[in-house]
């Protein structure tokens, strides 16, 4: 999937999670490419005192990691990579804020125990931690949506996009 850059020139506030984050960074001029390890499970993630909104330990599930763009500032690290990224009105997010415990129960159907295997984690362990998780992940969940609601998607637009309004 590919996304015009110019989009997000129009000032339309984005929360992009895991995959969108990913398609955010390459929109923009980042790149995406398999990450030297998975990160699967409850993971820390880094962030200076003033973007700790953005930090703490979350839900991972993904292969790939993305570069951030120019222009973008990073805000949140793990070993893995960068884990949150801001420009203009728009945030991307490697992590799963969203996830709760039914929402780990399905991850967990089909191929993602397999998957689980694969990548040296406990289904059980996971989801224990999950378990013991979940108060401390919807609190951090829902400031970081406050956050973007109150400051990202209100911050300053990116300048319009340059149109030769004469060519056809």
């Amino acid at each position: 999937p590919t996304v015009d850059p110019a989009l997000f020139a129009l000032g339309v506030p984005v929360l992009g999670i895991c995959f969108g984050a990913q398609i955010m960074a390459s929109a923009l001029g980042g790149a995406v490419a398999r990450a030297a390890r998975a990160e699967i499970g409850w993971c820390d993630v880094l962030a200076p005192p003033a973007h700790a909104v953005v930090g703490g330990r979350w839900m991972q599930w993904h292969h790939d990691a993305f570069s951030v763009p120019a222009g973008a500032d990073v805000l949140a690290l793990s070993d893995a990579g960068p884990q949150a990224m801001r420009t203009h009105r728009c945030l991307g997010v490697q992590y799963h804020p969203e996830a709760n415990e039914a929402i780990v129960v399905r991850w967990l159907s089909g191929d993602g125990a397999i998957e689980l295997a694969t990548n040296g984690v406990s289904p059980v362990d996971l989801m224990e931690e999950t378990r013991a998780t979940m108060p401390a992940a919807t609190e951090a969940s829902r400031r970081l949506v406050d956050w973007f609601v109150d400051d990202v998607a209100t911050g300053p637009a990116a300048p319009a996009p340059r149109r030769n309004l004469f060519t056809r």
